[in-house]
């Protein structure tokens, strides 16, 4: 196949593709999903429109620069300033020629067939396809980080590495961490000859776009330069397995710079990366690439990268691969990284005939197809389930859009509201009704939240599916016809399918706790009479008990489902919680073993078990129990300090001393914690530290008296 039939095969693939996903998009697209689209309606959509009328809020930009509302306020116009439905063509255009761009950059470096094979893979991959309908940053940053790649591996032009500069500059503003291509294209440009030359023509391709940004706000620096990212770091150093709204709220406020966090755990933070290069590489050809795929493409990349021509993609890999380390995993962060394993993959394909040549030259002798042949045969063999399984999700994904969100919204706006306030978990139904999102509090009661709604101002609250999933304590708000005090339900729609809406408005009625246990316990029976037959009701309704302190009702009702053969870990955790409250600890503690069973264990899970051991005074396997939580959290302070108070009852002051000094790193006001640590240290042995300690306390303000009040002990009941 001569160059130019290949590009036109190639050109006609990304054509096609990008047609079948546009029609798509807009036809089949029309409410925001739960995952990514998230952020675009609460965030990116908003900056661009104020970007699009002349402001430049800083609010918008504690991760991300300004490089997506930008496009997406371009875009806005020729879509009559419908924001989502430009995001979405975006996004599936910007995929278009994100496949494209991989397909030159393979064949620039791995020749025809594979870059074949790497375009097919591109347009068949699950998470390829996945993110080219589901619109936010992914898409349009990879395209451009692609071409930032292209034009600084093809050629030693100024004019080109000016570009690559540029669209480096560009994918920066877009993601941070699309900052690793400067470096990535400097130490390419080194091993050129007259590498000043051509790094000053690179350069200044790069400094332009971050010139325009400060140019509109000169305090744009301060997000380039300090941006909140480094909470992405401390939380998959330290946070892991918590709720990133605890987490943020507990031990975020902890570190204020990328500095802070690398200095609390130097070593740790070190070994926690390395270990993410792996363990990233290891998900990425299980998640990002199909297994099927994956399996060869890990030693087709040891033999690609033994290729001469293949060390400057190899830069660009390694190079993205080491700044998405020291983050959690996500496969779409890794798309990047997508073309370089599909050509690792491609390669062995290629090599694979060769090899089948100097093993059975009896059977071609015999007159079978030559092994050469077979090269095609196998990439349709590995591409084809590849596209089965990603239109397949694809149709998922689109038939669990919450329109419900959607069609709440454009009743709320027909009704007038635009401008008010909305309490909800997501801002889909503020974003439809032209209204504010206010987020649900991360715990509390139904008291709590209606308070807090009243104090933030807000006068109505949306609960939906998405509600009941993450805050199953208010299950009972998914019911229609619900009259609560301080809840006035105005609006109730269910498709009987899984997908409903109650929009409630907040009243001034006075809230009362005895009022509203009496009014719930009604609301949670009639809930389940409704619902005959219903485990997840009875979940529901056990899950509403246990909020209001009906340890034995609840339990009565998990137990029932547990007789019934229902296995399900929030029954058992429920019935752990249950049990706990009432003083049972050692069905608390095989509940919560039975939930780890069902489903991965959590920081949250080690700390139950240990915290029922401790009550029933086992304090060597609490502590070893209370180690493991703070292995998976090493942030949280909570478990640190439970593990010094049970070494302390084993008169392990050492290990106390060690655990309370942590709790002291992550929060140095607190006063508690500074008298546990002092306290362990007198009892190691070792008054010097405990005197620095106090000392310490006055530098955060806590007063010396309150440093010296008498020393708690863990619980002897």
């Amino acid at each position: 196949m001569t160059a130019s039939t290949l590009e036109r095969w190639a050109i006609g693939a990304v054509v096609l593709y990008t047609v079948v996903l546009l029609a798509v998009t807009v036809k089949l697209h029309p409410t925001p999903l739960y995952f990514v689209e998230t952020d675009l309606v609460g965030e990116y959509i908003p900056a661009a429109r104020d970007l699009a009328a002349g402001h430049l809020a800083a609010g918008h930009y504690s991760y991300k620069g300004p490089g997506y509302p930008l496009l997406l306020a371009a875009a806005a116009g020729p879509c009559r300033g419908d924001s989502f439905l430009a995001a979405r063509l975006l996004s599936v255009l910007a995929s278009g020629c994100a496949a494209w761009l991989a397909f030159l950059i393979a064949r620039s470096f791995a020749g025809p067939a594979i870059s074949l094979f790497v375009l097919g893979g591109m347009l068949f991959n699950p998470t390829f396809i996945r993110y080219a309908i589901e619109a936010g940053t992914d898409a349009p940053t990879l395209a451009v980080a692609l071409a930032a790649t292209w034009w600084a591996l093809r050629t030693g032009s100024s004019r080109w590495l000016f570009l690559s500069g540029l669209a480096a500059g560009y994918a920066t503003l877009m993601r941070y961490n699309a900052a690793f291509l400067v470096p990535a294209a400097a130490f390419v440009l080194l091993g050129r000859r007259e590498p000043l030359r051509r790094l000053a023509s690179y350069a200044a391709g790069v400094a332009l776009p971050l010139a325009a940004w400060l140019a509109l706000d000169p305090s744009a620096i301060g997000h380039a330069l300090h941006n909140n990212n480094y909470l992405n770091v401390a939380y998959e150093l330290y946070g892991r397995d918590m709720p990133w709204d605890l987490f943020e709220a507990q031990i975020g406020s902890r570190f204020h710079s990328l500095g802070d966090v690398i200095a609390f755990d130097p070593i740790g933070a070190v070994a926690r990366t390395a270990w993410n290069l792996g363990d990233h590489l290891v998900a990425d050809l299980h998640e990002l690439v199909p297994l099927w795929i994956g399996v060869i493409a890990a030693p087709g990349l040891i033999l690609w990268l033994r290729r001469r021509d293949s060390w400057q993609a190899g830069i660009h890999a390694g190079l993205c691969a080491l700044a998405l380390a020291p983050v959690f995993y996500s496969s779409r962060f890794s798309l990047y990284l997508l073309p370089f394993y599909l050509a690792g993959a491609g390669a062995l394909l290629s090599e694979l005939p060769r090899m089948l040549g100097r093993w059975i030259p009896k059977v071609i002798a015999a007159g079978a197809a030559p092994p050469r042949s077979w090269f095609p045969a196998l990439a349709a063999a590995l591409l084809l389930p590849s596209a089965w399984f990603g239109f397949q999700q694809l149709e998922k994904n689109l038939a669990d859009a919450p329109h419900e969100a959607r069609l709440a919204g454009e009743r709320l706006a027909a009704a007038g509201l635009g401008g008010d306030r909305i309490m909800a978990r997501k801002p889909h139904v503020a974003y439809f009704a032209g209204m504010q999102q206010v987020p649900f509090p991360p715990s509390g009661s139904l008291i709590d939240l209606i308070s807090r709604a009243r104090a933030s101002g807000t006068h109505h609250l949306f609960y939906s599916p998405i509600e009941q999933i993450l805050r199953p304590e208010y299950a009972v708000l998914s019911d229609s016809g619900v009259s609560l005090p301080g809840l006035e339900q105005v609006t109730y729609w269910s498709s009987g399918r899984g997908h409903f809406y109650a929009v409630y408005r907040i009243t001034d009625t006075p809230l009362d706790s005895l009022a509203m246990d009496a009014a719930l316990e009604r609301t949670v029976l009639r809930y389940v009479q409704r619902r005959p037959g219903s485990p997840e009701a009875q979940v529901f309704a056990a899950a509403e008990l246990v909020s209001m302190k009906h340890h034995r009702e609840a339990l009565d009702r998990l137990l029932a489902l547990e007789r019934a053969g229902v296995l399900d870990p929030a029954v058992a955790t429920l019935a752990s919680t249950a049990y706990f409250e009432l003083g049972d600890y050692e069905h608390s503690y095989r509940e919560c073993e039975l939930a780890m069973r069902l489903q991965r264990p959590t920081g949250w899970s080690f700390a139950r078990l240990a915290t029922a051991r401790q009550r029933q005074h086992r304090y060597g396997e609490a502590r070893d129990l209370y180690r493991r939580a703070a292995e998976m959290e090493p942030g949280n302070p909570e478990h640190l300090e439970n593990l010094g108070l049970a070494c302390v009852a084993l008169r392990d002051y050492p290990g106390a001393a060690a655990a309370f000094e942590r709790c002291v790193r992550l929060a140095p006001g607190d006063a508690q914690a500074r008298r546990y640590a002092m306290g362990a240290y007198q009892l190691a042995g070792n008054p010097r530290r405990a005197a620095q300690i106090l000392a310490e306390a006055a530098r955060w303000g806590i007063p010396i008296q309150q440093m010296l009040d008498p020393e708690k002990r863990p619980a002897k009941d």
